[in-house]
């Protein structure tokens, strides 16, 4: 059994996590310092729960629904 065996399938590496989000890594982890996804460094390894990408894409999309909710309102689209 190997360490990644340990590891709930909630928990990415870096770079499946990259691949998961389409993302680049630069990109992934300037969301990961702003806050928008949630990831642990350990054995300097980063660990990126995938459970908060979800979430970040969730909410861009409601962000996104709300705004073309308010153009259609001031009728702009």
């Amino acid at each position: 059994m190997s360490m990644n065996d340990n590891i709930h399938p909630r928990w990415l590496s870096l770079s499946k996590a990259c691949s998961y989000a389409s993302m680049s890594e630069n990109t992934l982890l300037g969301r990961i310092k702003t806050g928008d996804i949630y990831a642990t460094k350990k054995g300097g390894k980063w660990y990126v729960d995938r459970e908060s990408i979800d979430a970040f894409f969730e909410n861009e999309k409601m962000l996104a629904k709300t705004i073309v909710a308010s153009l259609k309102e001031a009728h702009v689209v």
